[in-house]
């Protein structure tokens, strides 16, 4: 994932936080907790295979998209 990625997809996280109706002092540890999810949602779900990526980690990823997808809705 390259940093112009991560940045978008932390502007994004702050934009649906603050559309959840969270708090704004809550809104910096949402991003921290979920960017991840929004960035692989940019990249389409897909994973970047030149990074190693572990299977706990994509147990991880898995979990945190459910969780994200429970506040937006």
């Amino acid at each position: 994932m390259t940093e112009h990625s991560e940045s978008r997809a932390r502007i994004i996280c702050a934009m649906d936080a603050r559309l959840i109706g969270l708090r704004e002092e809550d809104v910096a540890a949402f991003v921290e907790r979920f960017w991840p999810v929004v960035a692989n949602e940019i990249n389409g779900g897909l994973l970047d295979l030149e990074e190693e990526v572990d299977a706990d980690r994509i147990a991880e990823l898995r979990s945190l998209m459910q969780e994200y997808r429970n506040f937006r809705r």
